[in-house]
């Protein structure tokens, strides 16, 4: 379910972290840059970043041991 999306780890996304526009409504999908987007909050994030809200970037080359990914694919 729902509860199961934050506290565990910060999930790591596939677009590149880019600033957000006021005409844009939707995430956008960014393939160039030099960091990526990570999601949510972790066990270690104090209560303002443990919302499926938060939004972080990371370097692609880091290791952290509160950084993740959630395996998902479209439905045919």
């Amino acid at each position: 379910g729902i509860y199961d999306m934050s506290g565990n780890v910060e999930e790591w996304c596939s677009d590149c972290y880019g600033l957000y526009t006021s005409s844009e409504k939707i995430n956008p999908f960014a393939n160039s840059g030099s960091a990526r987007v990570s999601r949510g909050g972790s066990w270690s994030s104090n209560a303002a970043y443990s919302r499926v809200a938060c939004r972080d970037f990371y370097s692609p080359t880091v290791t952290v041991n509160c950084l993740g990914f959630r395996i998902a694919r479209t439905v045919p």
